[in-house]
């Protein structure tokens, strides 16, 4: 484990997944040999997490966007192009 998350780069989006259930998403600060540490991904600032490398079950880039939100801003950008066409042709058409 420890020689795959010294290949990460710091600043990197991860999600760990800890031995005891726990997930803990943000940004890797800094690997160490016995630990890393993890900015978490908050509105509000935290300080730092520590998480000791015995206690790490996986860890995996997260990369932060899903399909359900990328379909769900297509539909709506579909939607309000075309909601803006047909009030510019009914303008146009219908200002007499």
């Amino acid at each position: 484990m420890a020689d795959y998350l010294k290949l990460l780069p710091t600043g990197s989006k991860v999600k760990v997944e800890q031995t005891d259930g726990r997930v803990l998403k943000g940004t890797l600060m800094k690997v160490e040999p016995d630990t890393i540490v993890v900015q978490r991904n908050t509105r509000i600032p935290e300080t730092p997490v520590s998480v000791p490398m015995r206690e790490i079950a996986r860890v995996t880039l997260d990369s932060g966007s899903s399909t359900g939100r990328t379909v769900g801003i297509t539909v709506a950008a579909t939607v309000g192009a075309t909601f803006g066409v047909l009030f510019l042709l009914a303008a146009l058409l219908g200002g007499s």
